[in-house]
């Protein structure tokens, strides 16, 4: 089953994602990331070279790609680096915040290997992070890093 539009916006206010800043401009996070999410939603139906499971990949990463933003010090200074790495608290808490999230709405679609994958494109996407991946890893995160300037040029 895949991240509908109505369970993307319980996971953004369970996350509290509204009381954030996604930009210096004071746009807000939530409508950030629900943005990035569903132009991705409304785009991956029509593409051919990703399966289902690569698909709902993507849709959570995009759901979530600004995580990091949440963090206070990007808050403060609304600019610079936002990267969630691997022994990061941010990184523990957003981990714990998918697998939740996909233990009911992608039951069976997503293991644990397509979370280090969410994970990676998060991490990475605004990044190359060409050396620690794979080419389906690429091109998913590159995809999701489109739908994020595309997003945030308009």
């Amino acid at each position: 089953m895949a991240l509908t539009p109505q369970r993307a916006v319980e996971i953004l206010r369970e996350q509290e994602f509204h009381l954030y800043h996604a930009k210096s401009s004071n746009e807000s996070l939530f409508v950030h990331s629900l943005n990035v999410y569903s132009l991705a939603h409304q785009v991956l139906p029509f593409s051919q070279i990703f399966s289902d499971t690569d698909k709902e990949v993507m849709r959570w990463a995009a759901l979530l790609h600004d995580y990091g933003k949440t963090a206070p010090n990007w808050q403060k200074a609304k600019r610079g680096g936002h990267r969630v790495s691997l022994g990061d608290v941010k990184y523990a808490e957003l981990r714990a915040v998918i697998e939740a999230g996909t233990s009911g709405d992608a039951q069976g679609v997503l293991d644990g290997r397509d979370i280090d994958d969410i994970l990676f494109i998060i991490e990475f996407h605004h990044d190359s992070g060409r050396a620690a991946s794979t080419p389906d890893r690429n091109r998913m995160k590159d995809f999701v890093a489109e739908c994020d300037r595309a997003v945030s040029q308009s």
